[in-house]
């Protein structure tokens, strides 16, 4: 009786282990590539600030991204309103935002749609456009 409860525990904790050891990989590929997103200069981001009317893969990555990041998809309906928070300082500034967003904080309904958008981009295509919405969208596949 007792080694038959002792090895359902150890299975169970083998189960366990290894759902850590996959959360842990995941956090590991966020963290880094938020620290990509931290590496990208002011002008690398300017590139694809100047556009006036972008390629659907830019304003699509970018919204997903400040969807990620709490933003109301009704606060992201066109290009210049993804603009007012890409050019947002400080504290609200889209960077910072990214080194502190928090995976479990963000709203289901959210990820769901980010979901769907990036799905229809691949890396290659996201890279090609620019390398700063490259680093976004790597950033925003991790989450």
């Amino acid at each position: 009786w007792y080694q038959r409860r002792v090895r359902g525990f150890e299975t169970l904790l083998a189960v366990e282990l290894l759902e850590a050891q996959v959360l842990l990989k995941k956090l590991k590929r966020i963290q880094k590539a938020a620290l990509e997103v931290q590496k990208l200069s002011q002008q690398t981001i300017a590139i694809m600030k100047s556009y006036n009317k972008p390629p659907d893969v830019v304003v699509q990555v970018m919204r997903s991204v400040f969807l990620l990041l709490g933003n109301k998809p009704s606060e992201l309906q066109t290009w210049p309103d993804i603009l007012i928070q890409l050019n947002k300082i400080g504290k609200t500034n889209t960077k910072r935002r990214i080194q502190c967003c928090v995976p479990e904080d963000i709203e289901w309904s959210h990820a769901k749609k980010v979901e769907l958008i990036l799905c229809k981009y691949d890396e290659e295509l996201v890279f090609d456009t620019t390398q700063a919405l490259g680093v976004f969208y790597n950033w925003a596949e991790c989450i």
